[in-house]
């Protein structure tokens, strides 16, 4: 397994399953890993839009998390 392998595990984990803390972190480093990847990678966006989305779209969770 690859270390961005390794690192994507993580953040979808925390975005699905982490407190609020947890998920305003894991949106931010999950921002900056796609702002070093600098490549496009289709793939990769897709699962995580597939779990961002509807973090955004779900009202009852925190303002702080949508925003982040």
């Amino acid at each position: 397994m690859y270390r961005s392998e390794s690192l994507t595990d993580q953040l979808i984990t925390c975005l699905r399953k982490g407190n609020e803390s947890e998920g305003k972190l894991a949106a931010i480093v999950t921002s900056l890993f796609f702002i070093q990847l600098g490549e496009p990678n289709d793939e990769l966006f897709l699962q995580f839009r597939d779990i961002i989305l509807p973090i955004l779209r779900d009202e009852s969770k925190s303002s702080s998390i949508r925003k982040n």
